[in-house]
């Protein structure tokens, strides 16, 4: 089977055929050869992580040149017999072209809706719907398609930091939420406090281990004692916890973190609920029960670049994304203030690497924005989940399914 594909700028509609069908080739058609290259190179890659065997050609073509167009068209049926012709995007004047040539050479055509999966057949001016089996892609295979990439790294790298979900992680990121939802602007207070002891450089060598003076809290820190009341509540109900362990030695306060997964999280104010985030949206059903999300990181580092430009070097961070199905979805996090910077980089980054199928959602736990805020949200397109501390882990899940299913 050969499929041709119609170059569209939406990426996700240039590869949705060949990930349903994995056809022995397929070409890209369309006016610029410079980007059909391009996403040449990184559908190859895409595919070829999921061990899809699939030919990639291109074939560029002057569209403003009906003549051209045709005479392209029909030189894919006479060298592919087999071919289908993809309808999903591509240029107005390629889809005219082709067709008058299916009308006269009888050639099946499809379309496919990538948010649902189904495939739209057309022959003899008839068309039939069917649905196909499933197809999916994992985060970064979403970006990969959009010519980015997702750095990862170690603990103070400023890259994304590979997570350990077992069941004990879980346990504890439950036990950390519940912890900042009695009061959130508390949290964020003494968090600010502790943050900076946090440090690699202010650590022991096990790198889980602070120690500080007996009065620190109180003489050392530049904090005003609401913050340092706040921190010393925290600290007590993370000890409780067995998150964090406490020793008094002399005149020194020395505190060991229960593990790395535990000191990332407590080294900045928002990073608990971006974890909480992340555990719910895995958790995440479609309306038959299954598991909505296939693939899912969060403090994840884009670079806009595969492989990296060092003299370009544009870079996001997006606080949670994931995949449904090949639909991939951005989730920015805010445990305090936000204003409409946040909805436009949250717009600018899923735009970038999701096209018009990407999924943008905003969680937030105290909402104090105005109406116009909800306006320009609304304008793009991005969904507001607000007051997230009040709700059970249930209902924030069923907020995030809703939210997510196409």
């Amino acid at each position: 089977m050969t499929i041709v594909e119609f170059f569209d700028r939406e990426m996700l509609e240039n590869i949705i055929g060949t990930l349903m069908f994995q056809p022995e080739r397929v070409v890209l058609f369309g006016r610029d050869l410079k980007k059909l290259a391009a996403f040449q190179k990184n559908m190859a890659q895409v595919l070829a992580n999921k061990n899809i065997h699939t030919k990639i050609l291109i074939e560029s073509v002057n569209t403003t040149e009906y003549a051209s167009v045709v005479k392209k068209l029909n030189g894919f049926i006479d060298a592919y017999p087999d071919c289908v012709f993809d309808l999903t995007g591509g240029e107005e004047l390629i889809l005219v072209a082709m067709g008058a040539v299916a009308a006269k050479r009888n050639i099946p055509l499809h379309s496919i809706n990538p948010r649902s999966g189904r495939v739209k057949t057309i022959l003899h001016n008839s068309g039939e719907t069917r649905e196909t089996k499933s197809t999916s892609l994992t985060v970064d295979e979403a970006i990969t398609l959009f010519g980015g990439m997702i750095e990862y790294g170690a603990p103070g790298s400023g890259k994304t930091v590979p997570l350990k979900l077992d069941g004990t992680m879980q346990r504890d990121v439950i036990a950390l939420w519940h912890i900042l939802r009695k009061n959130c602007g508390d949290w964020n207070a003494a968090i600010e406090v502790l943050s900076p002891l946090t440090d690699v450089q202010n650590l022991d060598r096990d790198g889980l281990t602070f120690s500080v003076p007996q009065n620190y809290f109180k003489s050392g820190l530049k904090n005003s004692s609401y913050k340092i009341a706040c921190m010393e509540s925290v600290l007590s109900q993370l000890t409780a916890k067995g998150i964090l362990f406490e020793k008094r030695t002399g005149d020194m306060r020395r505190f060991t973190f229960k593990n790395k997964q535990m000191l990332r999280a407590l080294s900045k104010s928002g990073t608990v609920l971006e974890l909480y985030t992340l555990l719910c949206v895995l958790s995440a059903k479609s309306l038959s029960g299954s598991s909505l999300v296939g693939s899912a990181v969060s403090g994840a580092v884009i670079d806009w670049e595969n492989p990296p430009d060092e003299f370009d070097d544009v870079k996001n961070e997006i606080d949670v994304l994931a995949t449904t199905g090949a639909i991939p979805v951005f989730i920015s996090c805010k445990n305090g203030g936000v204003d409409s910077g946040e909805l436009y980089k949250l717009s600018t980054v899923a735009e970038r690497f999701g096209g018009k199928y990407a999924k943008k959602i905003l969680v937030m736990t105290y909402y104090n924005v105005r109406e116009s805020f909800i306006q320009r949200a609304q304008a793009m397109n991005i969904k507001l989940i607000r007051n997230v501390h009040e709700m059970s882990r249930e209902e924030f899940i069923k907020r995030l399914s809703d939210n997510m299913k196409n």
